[in-house]
């Protein structure tokens, strides 16, 4: 069926009768659906089918496109309707509520074979038919177009009293009753079946004692029927198609994804020979300009050898003009350190030091404990490593009892200037 452009008009059917109506025209009555194409001049028209014709079930499904949805229901028709497995016409229309479960989806349902029987009925009497809804839909644009979430609403049919549930501003429920049966016992019976408590009832034209129900009831500016033909129509997201239609179009759209996968087989082939071939001459062209290339990186390689080796002696050169001219430890911090490891009963008499040497100090003191001290202080200087008492003799100095000593200490960082290592053996 092609839904390119939507009619503004539809033509409801029943097994009762045939009511048609176009935009802002009249709801007409007419007995089959030949009578109602003679009237109308037939041509593209909206079909809805009465609500008596059509199984309604409100069921949590995933949010997944609307050609999984239909796969799923499939498997799931048999216990959902009672119509035999396979025989089922069905499509659904989401809803905005999200449960645990999943969203909550109307699914409307019809004998394939019955549906298929109207829609040739209607083409044989001159109809083009644009898309199949079930007449019930129209009751939740009534309800959207009163600014209303939840109502129910009524309406006389050729079949009986219809009354539609509306929650959320989707279809929950629908039922017909005879048209003598109490409105007020219906609406509640109604209600209870959606989960409405005290809902607002929308009356339609035409409504039979409609003027005489009581508080709560509001009459509806339009009825269900013609909700179909107006903008709001376009928020139906169903189409009910006959079974057949709906495998031949997925089968024959499995047969251009076939197509389509063989002709994008024969271009990639095609497409891998051309790229083998070019390949081949641009793998020519590249094996000739690697040894190009190689021939290059062995004639830098060996330059860059040279560069090293002229580094390498730099390098050294440096390090020893590093050592000769910034020594770690000048002569005058070796002496501020010693001097400041002197303490109490402790006389320096000489210093001496060479460069790559330990410091050689001589001294006096007036007890061993004031000499053992100052090696302490020595010992525990960052600055100096292997420190060690040499000497220690008792003296004396004008009758006074002295200790003469003598201290090793490397200082830290004291290089030669040139390592005997690199000295040649003779």
């Amino acid at each position: 069926m092609s839904k390119a452009v939507v009619p503004n008009r539809v033509v409801e059917w029943s097994p009762t009768a045939v009511r048609t109506v176009s935009t802002g025209g009249p709801v007409q009555v007419f007995p089959n659906l030949e009578a109602a194409s003679r009237a109308m001049g037939g041509g593209p028209v909206v079909l809805a089918l009465g609500r008596r014709s059509v199984f309604f079930r409100v069921v949590p499904l995933p949010t997944a496109p609307k050609a999984d949805l239909r796969r799923l229901l499939d498997m799931q028709a048999g216990t959902l309707f009672p119509l035999p497995a396979g025989e089922a016409a069905f499509d659904v229309q989401p809803s905005d509520e999200i449960g645990p479960e999943g969203r909550l989806s109307l699914v409307a349902a019809i004998g394939s074979q019955e549906l298929k029987k109207v829609y040739e009925e209607a083409k044989a009497a001159g109809f083009q038919v644009v898309r199949v809804v079930p007449a019930a839909l129209g009751s939740a644009l009534v309800a959207q177009g009163a600014g209303l979430e939840a109502a129910i609403v009524v309406e006389a049919t050729p079949e009986g009293m219809a009354l539609d549930a509306v929650v959320g501003g989707h279809l929950r429920a629908s039922r017909v009753v005879p048209d003598e049966a109490p409105l007020e016992e219906e609406v509640r019976r109604t209600a209870s079946m959606a989960g409405l408590v005290d809902p607002v009832v929308l009356v339609a034209s035409g409504m039979p004692g409609a003027d005489g129900v009581g508080g709560g009831f509001r009459h509806a500016k339009e009825t269900p029927l013609g909700a179909l033909v107006g903008p709001a129509a376009a928020r139906i997201q169903m189409d009910l198609e006959p079974r057949d239609v709906v495998l031949d179009r997925e089968n024959s759209e499995r047969g251009r994804r076939r197509r389509l996968a063989f002709l994008l087989a024969v271009s990639a082939l095609a497409l891998f020979t051309l790229v083998a071939m070019d390949r081949s001459d641009a793998q020519a062209t590249v094996d000739r300009e690697r040894g190009r290339i190689n021939s290059a990186v062995n004639r830098l390689k060996g330059v860059q050898k040279a560069v090293e080796s002229d580094v390498l002696r730099t390098v050294g050169t440096q390090q020893s003009l590093d050592r000769a001219f910034a020594p770690a430890q000048s002569l005058p911090d070796v002496v501020t350190a010693v001097s400041n490891a002197v303490g109490d009963g402790i006389w320096l008499t000489g210093l001496s030091t060479e460069r790559g040497k330990p410091v050689i100090i001589r001294g006096t003191g007036t007890s061993s404990q004031a000499v053992a001290k100052f090696v302490d202080r020595l010992t525990k200087n960052p600055r100096f490593r292997d420190v060690k008492l040499i000497f220690s003799n008792n003296a004396a100095i004008d009758q006074v009892q002295v200790i003469q000593f003598s201290v090793t200490a490397f200082p830290v960082g004291n290089l030669p200037l040139v390592d005997p290592s690199s000295k040649r053996r003779s």
